[in-house]
């Protein structure tokens, strides 16, 4: 693979906003660009557009640099087995970019993985660095794709934060970030990674190529593969700096309590965790404490990630959309009292299993919905929780919305532990609803089929 420019032939599978990026990036540069897609509407739509398309069976020659792919793409595609006869790297954009765009003098790359928390520890680095005066960008998993992000200017230090999902991290052969972030890793994606094991393993490609000369680690010490992380990379002089609630570490969530209190976008234990990862990463890049505090007040959160909504006649409104596992919900279960928890949507193989009985105390009644509805019902009820079940969330809003309102007031919370796909077309567009609903119940209006 090309490691110094993009001045060769690059084959892209994915023609979404990644791939169509990395295409054009690649033909700024000097290079050629081959980008297909195995849907063939998008494919004339590409043409149309300027882009060379041909299919891979036909186009894939061995003097090609890579073939980039697509991270929702499986490994399993015919195009993988191709480029393996060719002795061509199957890689993600994000290495691309890493070698050739991030590699400039005075940039350097956080890059952050796990399973829960990758999006606000993404967000809130950046928001730290760029608050204490650097020039930060994120993008990856998150927000933009890596090659819509500004390029470095000359005598000015640029930091990219990066989130990488597992699908990433799983193609990543030569990255080499800067400072890693390790959160946790509970059951997730395991349709395609196998079984933990194989998750962790595609997770720690991230990390593969740090080593005493180059790189630091900061993961969560909480997490028992985040402390097997941190063991493995020792044995290979890796600077590893650890967060966590005791014992010898370098940040314990205790410490950041007080700063904590006083911002209600970073409620919860969990955020507690995020902003101790934070904090470590930003001491690598030289902020100091006072400024990191100061970004870490002031920080007013992603949307559909515990995201204050409002307040109405003692209700408070939370949209924790993003959530779409029983891991996930329970961090927000925990932050709150007087829960009116809606839940639903499609389950995940592991249903509510993951969830600690400790996490439901927190909960005054649960409100399942879409096809989970009964599954969910049954196992929060054997757990002695309060539930209804409902066809659709509109339904469980407007239930949870009277119950709160009998009880004298409380939290109406979305945080589904469960896909999107049968009411939405994903977490953000769910997230959207339950705000129009909200928003609509302030206004007194009916809300369109179009907001839903």
């Amino acid at each position: 693979m090309t490691t110094n420019g993009m001045e060769g032939i690059y084959y892209i599978l994915g023609a979404g906003r990644t791939g169509k990026a990395a295409a054009r990036a690649i033909e700024a540069a000097g290079g050629k660009a081959f980008l297909y897609d195995d849907d063939e509407k998008r494919n004339a739509e590409l043409k149309a557009r300027g882009f060379t398309v041909e299919p891979y069976d036909s186009a894939l020659r061995r003097d090609f640099s890579a073939v980039i792919m697509s991270p929702g793409i499986p490994l399993t595609h015919p195009i993988c087995a191709l480029a393996a006869a060719l002795k061509l790297p199957v890689i993600c954009d994000i290495e691309l970019f890493a070698h050739n765009v991030a590699s400039a003098p005075d940039t350097q790359i956080i890059a952050v993985t796990g399973t829960n928390g990758k999006s606000t520890v993404t967000a809130l680095v950046t928001h730290v660095l760029n608050e204490a005066g650097l020039t930060a960008y994120a993008g990856g998993n998150i927000g933009k794709a890596v090659f819509e992000l500004s390029t470095p200017k000359p005598g000015e230090k640029t930091v990219y934060i990066l989130e990488i999902s597992s699908y990433q991290a799983d193609m990543m052969r030569d990255f080499l970030p800067d400072c890693g972030i390790f959160l946790n890793l509970t059951a997730d994606h395991l349709d395609r990674h196998g079984d933990m094991e194989g998750y962790f393993a595609a997770k720690a490609k991230m990390f593969q190529n740090m080593s005493a000369a180059k790189g630091v680690i900061v993961t969560n010490d909480d997490d028992s593969f985040g402390r097997r992380l941190a063991s493995e990379a020792e044995k290979r002089g890796v600077t590893v700096k650890r967060f966590g609630s005791g014992g010898e570490i370098d940040c314990n969530l205790a410490d950041l309590k007080e700063i904590l209190s006083e911002n209600p976008f970073l409620a919860g234990d969990h955020n507690a965790a995020n902003a101790a990862a934070v904090l470590l990463a930003a001491e690598f890049c030289g902020v100091s404490l006072p400024d990191i505090h100061a970004g870490l007040k002031n920080y007013r959160g992603l949307p559909h990630r515990t995201e204050f909504v409002a307040e109405f006649e003692g209700v408070t409104f939370i949209n924790d959309s993003k959530a779409t596992n029983a891991i996930s919900a329970e961090k927000a279960l925990t932050a709150f009292e007087r829960v009116f928890w809606l839940a639903g949507g499609v389950p995940k193989s592991d249903g509510l299993t993951g969830l600690a009985d400790d996490s439901l105390k927190n909960i005054s009644k649960a409100f399942t919905f879409g096809q989970a509805k009964e599954a969910f019902f049954d196992s929060l009820s054997a757990k002695g929780v309060s539930v209804e079940q409902h066809p659709a969330m509109r339904d469980a809003f407007a239930a949870a919305v009277k119950t709160a309102r009998q009880a004298g007031g409380g939290v109406i919370l979305l945080s589904p532990a469960c896909a999107s796909f049968d009411e939405f077309k994903d977490y953000e567009a769910r997230g959207d609803a339950f705000k129009a609903l909200v928003k609509n119940l302030l206004t007194g209006q009916t809300p369109s089929a179009q907001d839903l």
